[in-house]
């Protein structure tokens, strides 16, 4: 402690300086009252060599002299830290003089500023915010977010795991999506406690309460805003669909269950709030219809993939599913499974034959119809029996010449049943091609679709 009374003002005992390479010496406004008062860092790491100090006990402050010019560019912080505690004990009846008092009085004043300054640096909720606001964190647990309660009274962790839904956004789009860069992180360290004030980013102030939001850091990292889940999915993943499942009802109808999904341009978050059945009336024999979700909760089928031709959708769209109808202009009943962005319609365990003959079988590649949605790519899982007195072999192709695993029967006298076959059918016309190898005229094959994928 100095002899002389330092006079403490109104300051923030912290400064910053951004070096240029070439000074030295860095000053500080505010008093200290030892050396060891003062801490410096150079970007987040801690200095404690290759420097000296001046300006002990002098009210104006002094200065931090560097042995060698901090590099260019290097964030220079000169921050005061003192041990919370008295540094003086009066005892009864003994002097009191006034140099002690105001020393006391200087050095519990410097540590009430210090304080300020670190919670100035902390969480904190509005002035006008309600009485009845818990600030206390919840039991941190990885992949939860931070949400205020129904009553927006308190902050909890989120029901969704959100690992679990980067990683449902990942597969559907093909891609690695960060998870952890999605969940913010929750500092679970008293908000009064000095190393978690320094931490926490400068000048952080939660925004008004909202009941079921989450909070989201703004893009300037200025603060947090608060989003609901359809804004975060939307920020999130392009090409977002949750929900939305279709069932078979009848030959001109099916079902769609309630969901979200981003639309197609990736601008509008839509939504299909109670189950809907969706009728196709005036239907033509084998054509590919395109079922879209618009806003308001509207249904609609188009026979362009692009929604061109949808009369009643005419803001934000997107595809939700795509079907063809057979020879009757009917629906085939199917069922169907949604994972992310990807439809599996499943045609039961008898399927549809696309191919049935004894004689006549090609031996060359020929065209056969697929009964598949045209204008996009489909996974197709097929079936074959493959009969015949000798060696066979029958093989599939798509238009750009992938070939399937070949089916072949080396023993003559074994029946091959319902050997499975899955590839891409990269073409938009709604075929592949089939050949037999063998040319005896003792043989005979089929081919069944039991189902196909494709994406919405």
């Amino acid at each position: 402690m100095t002899t002389e009374h330092i006079k403490i003002g109104d300051i923030t005992p912290r400064v910053r300086y951004t070096a240029n390479g070439v000074l030295s010496e860095y000053s500080f406004s505010f008093p200290i009252f030892n050396e060891t008062d003062i801490k410096v860092y150079f970007n987040d790491n801690l200095q404690e060599t290759n420097y000296s100090i001046s300006g002990v006990g002098n009210s104006n402050g002094g200065s931090v002299i560097f042995n060698t010019p901090p590099t260019n560019e290097t964030i220079i912080t000169i921050l005061r830290d003192l041990s919370i505690k008295r540094t003086t004990d009066f005892q009864e009846g003994g002097a009191f003089r006034a140099n002690v008092i105001n020393d006391e009085l200087d050095y519990q004043t410097a540590c009430i500023q210090q304080i300020s300054d670190n919670i100035s640096r902390t969480v904190t909720i509005p002035p006008y915010a309600a009485d009845n606001i818990d600030m206390t964190l919840p039991t941190a647990t990885a992949g939860k977010a931070l949400i205020w309660n129904s009553n927006a009274t308190g902050l909890e962790n989120s029901i969704e795991n959100f690992n679990e839904i980067t990683q449902t956004i990942s597969n559907s789009v093909d891609e690695t999506i960060n998870a952890k860069d999605i969940t913010l992180a929750a500092k679970n360290e008293a908000i009064t406690a000095k190393d978690t004030a320094v931490s926490i980013a400068n000048n952080i102030n939660l925004p008004n309460i909202t009941a079921n939001t989450y909070l989201k850091a703004k893009s300037d990292a200025s603060g947090y805003e608060a989003k609901s889940i359809g804004e975060l999915a939307a920020d999130i993943n392009k090409g977002y669909i949750n929900g939305l499942d279709i069932s078979y009802l009848n030959s001109t109808s099916m079902q769609i269950s309630t969901g979200v999904c981003l639309s197609d341009d990736n601008s509008t978050m839509l939504s299909l709030t109670s189950n809907t059945n969706a009728v196709l009336s005036s239907a033509t024999a084998n054509t590919t219809y395109h079922l879209f979700l618009g806003e308001n909760n509207i249904l609609e089928f188009a026979q362009n993939i692009n929604g061109s031709d949808l009369v009643n959708i005419t803001g934000a769209k997107r595809r939700i599913a795509s079907f063809i109808t057979d020879g009757s202009a009917n629906l085939r009943a199917f069922n169907s499974q949604r994972t992310g962005n990807k439809v599996r319609v499943d045609l039961g365990s008898s399927g549809l034959i696309l191919f049935n003959a004894t004689s006549s079988l090609p031996t060359s590649f020929a065209d056969l119809f697929c009964a598949v949605p045209t204008g996009l790519n489909c996974n197709l899982t097929l079936a074959t029996d493959l009969v015949s007195s000798t060696d066979s072999i029958m093989l599939l192709k798509d238009k750009t010449n992938n070939l399937s695993p070949s089916v072949n029967r080396t023993n003559s006298s074994v029946l091959i049943s319902k050997q499975f076959i899955t590839f891409l059918k990269s073409d938009n016309l709604g075929t592949i091609q089939h050949k037999c190898t063998t040319t005896s005229v003792d043989y005979n094959y089929t081919i069944t679709l039991l189902g196909f994928e494709y994406e919405v």
